[in-house]
């Protein structure tokens, strides 16, 4: 029989009644009581409190009793599920974006492509992220302790306040994904930030070489003899990054087929690439492969270790230091004689530079990297830096 108000109050202290699918009241002293849910979960029968009378009443016990029980149709079982809630809870009440930011470094560690990538999220981080954000429960924060983070070092520091707030707006993404985190994402730019800052750093862009003065530049760079100076010949002819250039290894070029292939390891979209050579960097390749016998192709001071990530800046700063452009700038000097120079495939010119094209249906049906069309292309980039009327005499020196 089902309980009444009335039933409650006249039912002997001890004495546990049943309400129906599992719900049970048992009075405890003169006008109270306690509520539970009882069930079985493999094989085996357990109790769940739901609150005690008269705080709790027949009308909001049998609401909480409809909800646990959906809890156990659904396959789950009600007691654990409510101790991973409290759990989830209390970890929310006590977990710092600090302690998130380093699940989520330690999460990516195995994708960076750069040593020292990890490096600059820690200290980014600990520099301007965390004496804010650490002041109060991940859970806590929002807009303005994000805004707080930014605000006084944007003018500034805008390109490195920009990496700061990528970096935030991650481990912000992390946190929600893991139920930490139930709001939106307060470090997001679109229709959030971007309405509060003046102005975004261009996109985090390289500054780059115009097109028209690169046969100049190039001839200048081929006048030094210097293990920095050939990997930047190397890197500005292939339209390569920056690792991908000064880790490369002698096993991964094929001379007499005058092609690179770099590694899913060391690209940044984690897929095998392959780089077609002009006979110039052919004989570039070679030039450096005969004058040592270590494993990689450009080797630092230690034999044992590819060029540093730094030496190839550290050239131009040091020998062009009126000029501003950057190592990875000359990406964006390809790409835009790509554009205006030659009647090329614009396909073909992301290719060269291992960007993924068009959306994942035109990717599933495109089966070639265009390997022979992109190698006349690069030929043809490489005549243009030698001054274009070269080809035939195009030889390291």
């Amino acid at each position: 029989m089902r309980l009444t108000n009335a039933k409650i109050k006249s039912l002997p202290i001890g004495k546990k009644v049943a309400d129906g699918g599992g719900l049970y009241y048992q009075p405890t002293a003169v006008g109270r009581g306690k509520w539970t849910y009882r069930y079985a979960r493999n094989g085996k029968s357990r109790e769940m409190g739901l609150g005690t009378y008269p705080e709790v009443t027949l009308a909001e016990a049998r609401l909480t009793h409809a909800e646990q029980r959906k809890v156990f149709v659904g396959g789950d079982d009600p007691i654990e599920a409510k101790r991973r809630l409290v759990e989830r809870n209390r970890a929310k009440e006590t977990l710092r974006f600090s302690y998130v930011a380093d699940l989520v470094i330690k999460s990516r560690a195995v994708r960076w492509t750069n040593d020292k990538s990890e490096a600059q999220w820690r200290s980014s981080l600990a520099a301007y992220a965390y004496p804010t954000l650490d002041t109060k429960p991940l859970a806590d924060l929002g807009k303005d302790e994000v805004i707080a983070v930014l605000q006084p070092y944007w003018t500034e520091k805008t390109e490195t306040m920009s990496r700061v707030r990528q970096r935030m707006r991650t481990v912000f993404d992390y946190a929600r994904a893991r139920g930490w985190y139930e709001k939106d994402n307060p470090a997001s730019w679109e229709n959030n930030l971007e309405l509060v800052f003046a102005h975004k750093p261009d996109g985090g862009y390289h500054k780059s070489l115009a097109y028209r003065q690169l046969p100049v530049f190039f001839d200048s760079l081929r006048q030094w003899d210097t293990t920095s100076a050939y990997a930047l010949q190397l890197t500005i002819l292939t339209a390569a990054r920056t690792t991908e250039v000064r880790l490369a290894k002698r096993e991964e070029f094929d001379l007499n087929r005058g092609v690179w292939v770099v590694p899913e390891d060391r690209m940044k979209g984690r897929e095998m690439h392959r780089v077609p050579l002009s006979p110039f960097v052919v004989g570039l390749v070679d030039k450096m492969m005969q004058s040592h016998n270590q494993q990689y192709l450009f080797p630092s001071t230690k034999p044992e270790k590819g060029l540093s990530n730094g030496a190839m800046h550290q050239f131009l700063r040091r020998n062009y230091s009126e000029e501003t452009f950057t190592v990875h700038g000359f990406r964006t000097t390809f790409r835009t004689w790509a554009a205006e120079v030659g009647d090329y495939d614009q396909m073909l010119a992301e290719l060269a530079l291992s960007h993924k094209v068009g959306d994942k249906v035109v990717r599933s049906y495109l089966r070639t990297d265009m390997f022979n069309k992109r190698k006349q292309m690069m030929e043809d980039y490489t005549r243009y830096a030698l001054g274009g009327d070269q080809w035939d005499s195009m030889v390291v020196h």
